[in-house]
């Protein structure tokens, strides 16, 4: 690892044949407005929804249909972005599955992915349990794999169907109604090749202390007979979020300005981002 690539307390990957082809995103026909789903929630008392769309940019969600899972907004997704592109599906030889909402316990949701986008069997399947930082570990896991491996194309599907989970009963904490309108159903598809490249820099840390401030305890093999409701310590995040986040951002920031190729490759791939 280069000198100027060391950031105090996160690990720095950086990847120079890897080059980002396309990304893709699916989410169910069905669009929720805000209004609705304060209703359906039943706190529409004391509830200012204007204020909530002002501070949130938030105007609805997209809600999953009953027997929709994450799976299948990923496999949208990848179908269209594989033909899109012309990629020949037997050259894709790593499928990443990053959600915390898989299809089932066992087997691995990529595994089931495999099958329906019709791969060949040389190709690394698996699955990654992650939530809010999902895509990016899943982009970090790929590249590593694609750089260091024969393959020619990866592919890393990642998704949540967070809205429908919360809308179907699953228990949790309610003292603040406003985290339950952040979320909603769908699948993204992102599409690697192995290509030399403007480099792709990742940094990555953990503070395993805030473990227990998103918590999905219950039927667990921790706590197999005891009920223990979904948490969601929504003042911990938040804390995390305007600490310890910004100060990632602004050391990843001046790490990538120290080369002018990081910063033409992050510039492109946020202009992908936010198109």
């Amino acid at each position: 690892m280069e000198e100027d690539c060391v950031m105090k307390d996160t690990i720095v990957s950086k990847y120079c044949q890897v080059q980002i082809v396309g990304i893709a995103s699916a989410a169910s026909s069905h669009w929720q407005p805000l209004e609705e789903a304060v209703v359906s929630y039943g706190i529409e008392d004391g509830f200012d929804v204007e204020q909530f769309k002002k501070n949130t940019g938030v105007k609805g969600r997209y809600l999953a249909g009953d027997y929709q899972t994450t799976s299948d907004f990923c496999y949208a997704a990848a179908d269209e972005l594989l033909g899109h592109f012309g990629v020949d599906r037997k050259e894709v030889g790593i499928l990443i599955f990053v959600s915390q909402m898989p299809d089932y316990d066992q087997p691995a949701t990529a595994c089931v992915l495999h099958k329906r986008l019709e791969l060949s069997q040389n190709c690394i399947a698996f699955d990654i349990n992650q939530g809010c930082s999902g895509f990016v570990y899943g982009l970090n896991t790929a590249s590593a794999l694609l750089q260091n491996s024969d393959c020619k194309y990866a592919l890393m599907l990642c998704g949540d169907t967070s809205a429908k989970s919360k809308s179907r009963g699953r228990r949790e904490n309610r003292d603040s109604h406003s985290t339950l309108l952040l979320f909603g159903d769908g699948g993204t598809a992102t599409l690697l090749e192995k290509k030399e490249n403007s480099p792709l820099l990742f940094t990555s840390c953990t503070d395993g202390e805030g473990f227990d401030a998103i918590m999905m305890a219950e039927q667990s093999w921790r706590h197999p007979w005891s009920y223990r409701p979904c948490i969601l310590d929504d003042i911990r995040v938040f804390n995390f979020s305007i600490s310890k986040a910004p100060e990632m951002i602004k050391a990843y920031m001046e790490l990538i300005q120290k080369n002018r190729k990081i910063m033409i490759s992050w510039y492109f791939i946020r202009q992908m981002l936010l198109s």
